[in-house]
């Protein structure tokens, strides 16, 4: 039977995978926007694979789930926003 990873603590094993290099600011908004926008375009790749799963409660939970990681990639981008229009107003 397969171990089951409470969320946070899979994020963070996560994190802890992933190779860190220092960046700047500017870096790390620009390397966290691509990987949203290619997040997003395999998104759209979901819900139509989804439908042909022949399984109408899959089918659901599948788009349900990815409509709600899509809800969650926008509000990482408009935090991201936000953050530029910070660091912009500073130079007024």
């Amino acid at each position: 039977m397969p171990t089951v990873v409470a969320p946070k603590r899979f994020l963070m094993m996560l994190f802890l995978l992933i190779p860190f290099s220092a960046m700047t600011r500017d870096e790390a908004i620009s390397r966290i926007e691509e990987s949203c926008r290619i997040i997003a375009l395999e998104m759209m790749k979901v819900t139509p694979a989804a439908r042909q799963l022949e399984d109408e409660e899959t089918t659901a939970d599948v788009v349900k789930a990815a409509y709600q990681l899509t809800v969650e990639l926008e509000v990482i981008k408009k935090k991201l926003i936000k953050l530029k229009g910070r660091d912009d107003s500073s130079l007024l």
